[in-house]
């Protein structure tokens, strides 16, 4: 494995460990826990002490901020792209958030939208004018947005959206661009997710085969899951033009689709990684047949009828 790879996972390794360390917070969370009491645990055992320090709602709002930067970081994707480095500055600039003066335009042309973008994010944007001429639009089409505090690509999809308009990568250049165009020009990315198909740890016994051993989630059902969540029409087993998810055991997705919907899947990917830590997703734990025959012993001569 290169080194590249290996400091990767090492970072994704880094970051779920810290991630599991507070979703695992038993009697009480601490008072940092943007996610309060474990479920079903009356909220006056999780009260802090009346002396205790409260944390006060922005320190709640950072832990939680820090948390899912944290995350975001170490969502592992990695793209089939001839012009990687390039391609992975320009997605890594639509991840980050707004600069400090955001985006705010009043029926500004198209075109002027995207020089600002280009020359206030440092990236190349480039409209397809042909691909706008065929539905209709023109360059100095005119855009409306007030967008803070949101990531660039969450802001183009939003000022880009009623106009039936995405955006995709080739050759360094973010182009801007027709769905339908977007939509003959897919993207490869492989997904790691055997994080989310394992047996987390402390709970390997439940009642889900005769032995009390509990199964890992199937890859298909994860698969199943992107194909009913994330834009459902575009795929191929659902009818759409050319996407389509392949598995390689172990725990590789290989999906073809675009650079617009490969976002949106990333997202899903991130919540469902932070779900999984929360406490309230902790799967109940089922005794194994030694336990449950000891217990029965033990209730057994509780009600007098054991041998003395």
């Amino acid at each position: 494995m290169s080194s590249y790879l290996r400091g990767t996972y090492l970072l994704a390794a880094a970051a779920a460990v810290s991630l599991v360390a507070l979703a695992t917070t038993t009697a009480q969370p601490p008072a940092d826990n943007p996610f309060g009491p474990p479920l079903g645990q009356p909220a006056e055992e999780a009260a802090p002490a009346a002396d205790a320090e409260q944390p006060s709602a922005d320190k709640k709002a950072a832990l939680y901020d820090a948390i899912l930067d944290s995350a975001k970081r170490n969502t592992p994707v990695y793209w089939a792209d001839e012009q990687f480095k390039q391609s992975t500055h320009i997605r890594r600039v639509l991840r980050e958030p707004l600069n400090s003066i955001g985006i705010e335009v009043k029926d500004a042309p198209l075109n002027e939208v995207v020089k600002f973008i280009r020359d206030e994010y440092n990236i190349e944007v480039q409209l397809d004018l042909v691909g706008l001429d065929e539905i209709g639009l023109n360059p100095k089409e005119p855009v409306t947005a007030d967008l803070r505090h949101i990531s660039l690509g969450s802001a183009l999809q939003l000022m880009l959206r009623p106009l039936e308009l995405t955006y995709y990568i080739d050759n360094e250049v973010l182009v801007i661009t027709t769905d339908e165009v977007a939509c003959a020009r897919p993207v490869v990315a492989i997904y790691p997710v055997g994080d989310l198909l394992e047996v987390k740890q402390g709970y390997e016994r439940d009642a889900t085969t005769d032995n009390g051993a509990r199964r890992p989630e199937d890859i298909e059902t994860l698969v199943d899951l992107i194909y009913s969540n994330v834009a459902s029409d575009t795929w191929v087993v659902n009818g759409g033009p050319e996407a389509e998810i392949r598995t390689m055991q172990p725990g590789l997705l290989v999906v073809t689709q675009t650079q617009d919907v490969h976002e949106r899947i990333s997202k899903l990917l991130l919540a469902l990684r932070l779900a999984k830590d929360h406490p309230a997703a902790r799967p109940h734990r089922q005794m194994t047949p030694e336990e449950r025959e000891a217990k029965a012993e033990e209730e057994q001569l509780h009600r007098g009828g054991g041998a003395f």
